[in-house]
């Protein structure tokens, strides 16, 4: 066998032993809500989420940092009430303040995601950028509403008060359907 034979020879070995196939670990970015679901840490910050800026504005357990709209120290008598580790109007009970729900810490250049579910046919919406002055006697005078609303709602299906809208300013740009009775809902606002 003449060197060059003999060269080649090892060169193929040498190719087909390092391509071998090996099975690799594909990569994988993970959210920090799929890690928050699959450590089962709901109203919590991760510690990255800290480091990004993220405040947390429900710790699952109380109404603290929010009040009813120009009404200080409103929640203890307010319809809004913390269960099973979310914020929930009790509707029904009509010896409670009812009202909208805004934060005590006003934001700005605020990024907002929330997760949301509505009753048969319920009706909510999220105010933004809401102005608490006494002249204001209430959210919608001041900010705008994003739409939520339970798909058997009468307004589901028109333009402007789609859930997803800015309710009665403008459709939505992209058409999104909103889950059922009982089906978590994810928004982002930013």
């Amino acid at each position: 066998m003449t060197k060059s034979s003999f060269f080649i020879l090892v060169l193929i070995l040498f190719i087909i032993t390092s391509c071998k196939t090996e099975k690799k670990k594909n990569f994988t970015i993970e959210r920090s809500k799929d890690i928050a679901a699959k450590n089962k840490a709901h109203n919590e910050l991760l510690d990255i989420e800290k480091e990004q800026g993220w405040s947390l504005l429900f710790d699952g357990k109380s109404l603290e940092g929010w009040h009813l709209f120009n009404k200080p120290d409103s929640t203890k008598f307010s319809a809004w009430e913390v269960r099973d580790g979310m914020i929930f109007c009790n509707a029904t009970d009509e010896s409670k303040l009812f009202g909208d729900l805004v934060t005590d810490k006003a934001y700005e250049n605020y990024e907002l995601q929330f997760d949301w579910q509505m009753a048969l046919r319920g009706n909510g919406g999220a105010f933004i950028n809401v102005q608490e002055t006494p002249e204001y006697k209430a959210t919608y005078n001041t900010g705008v509403e994003y739409q939520l609303l339970e798909p058997e709602h009468m307004d589901t299906k028109t333009p402007l008060k789609r859930p997803g809208t800015i309710w009665g300013l403008t459709p939505q740009l992209n058409t999104v359907e909103a889950n059922p009775v009982g089906q978590w809902n994810s928004t982002r606002i930013i």
